[in-house]
């Protein structure tokens, strides 16, 4: 778990989980394809905006405008609600989103 700070609100926190060893295409060593799994979790007082936040990102990361990119789909089609946070604000929900990005890179 990533401590935002005890009066952080809200914000979104990207992190990488590392991937698959890149994977060479079969017409030879010139291009290979590349996996990252990305994880965002999305916090914020509200419970509708954090929600919202979180299928807005869904909603930019399906339209897949990356240069280089294959598939940039979420694994999921909706956000995984965490839960809520008691803070000295209040209370702050948390959403995630999990992210398998595959581009295509030269071996160079």
């Amino acid at each position: 778990c990533y401590d935002f700070g005890e009066g952080a609100e809200n914000g979104i926190l990207v992190t990488s989980t590392g991937g698959i060893s890149p994977q060479r295409f079969i017409d030879g060593d010139n291009r290979r394809i590349n996996q990252t799994f990305i994880n965002i979790m999305i916090r914020d007082s509200s419970k509708s905006a954090a929600l919202l936040i979180a299928e807005d990102l869904i909603k930019l990361f399906e339209k897949n405008t990356i240069t280089n990119c294959v598939s940039n789909k979420p694994r999921r089609e909706e956000p995984i609600y965490i839960g809520e946070e008691k803070t000295i604000n209040g209370l702050i929900y948390l959403f995630g989103i999990d992210l398998m990005i595959r581009t295509v890179s030269n071996n160079l």
